[in-house]
């Protein structure tokens, strides 16, 4: 992965920390005692059916990868620099997908905000464990701009997202409230979560592409040149022959 994309994707990453954190003061991931399998960049995930490949933007650990049904499902799944992640399904089609960074974060609202990068516009299909609520809501962030459902997108009752035809950063968003309570009661935080946590989505995107743009154009920037010229009139000696006057 380029590595001016892969220094966007920390810096987004670090904001998501950072806001979410301060908002739903969500705790840290707590460690696990078994030792689990380490992973770095270069470590491919195939789908050989579906001439997909999964890879991770840093490194990490997992206590189990596995392939079944055409899909890689990995437990106590660790990112460098994310949070944890007990369960995450991933099926890439007709594409390479490089997962980013994953967040998350419970009060009486359960976040799950997951990152990837695609090349090719292929297929994608989802599961974070998320499971089935009352209240929940869903979102897809792409190209700086949320995609309603059925736009490229669609979710089905056992929260498996399928996203199709999109090439480049995706974000995916989810919120849902634990039991469906009643949300007028809680903190006005949580009550506009759903709007808080979607200007956090767009704010990393936004740096992402942002950032991608402006490497673009400096690379691709004419190089100035300067031309100094002389304004001082030349001085010609003339000598002629002969007697002078």
């Amino acid at each position: 992965m380029h590595p001016q994309i892969r220094s966007c994707l920390k810096v987004s990453a670090a904001i998501a920390i950072i806001v979410i954190g301060s908002v739903f003061s969500c705790a840290s991931p707590t460690l696990k005692a078994q030792t689990n399998t380490a992973f770095n960049p270069a470590d491919k995930f195939s789908v050989p059916p579906y001439n997909g490949v999964i890879s991770f933007a840093a490194n990490g650990t997992y206590q189990n990868a596995a392939l079944k049904n055409d899909t890689w499902t990995f437990t106590d799944l660790q990112i460098q620099g994310s949070q944890s992640l007990e369960y995450l399904s991933f099926s890439a089609q007709n594409c390479n997908v490089t997962i980013a960074s994953y967040h998350s974060s419970i009060y009486s609202l359960n976040v799950a905000i997951l990152n990837y990068l695609v090349q090719g516009k292929g297929k994608q299909i989802i599961n974070m464990g998320t499971g089935s609520q009352s209240v929940a809501e869903w979102s897809v962030f792409y190209l700086n701009r949320v995609l309603s459902n059925g736009d490229n997108w669609r979710v089905s009752q056992n929260g498996t997202v399928i996203v199709n035809g999109l090439a480049g950063n995706v974000t995916i968003l989810y919120y849902g409230f634990m039991g469906g309570e009643n949300t007028s009661n809680l903190p006005f935080y949580v009550q506009h979560s759903v709007a808080i946590v979607s200007a956090v989505a767009v704010a990393v995107t936004v740096v992402v592409a942002v950032a991608i743009k402006v490497k673009t154009k400096d690379n691709t920037k004419p190089a100035k040149t300067q031309l100094k010229i002389n304004s001082e009139p030349s001085r010609i000696k003339i000598k002629m022959d002969g007697p002078q006057g």
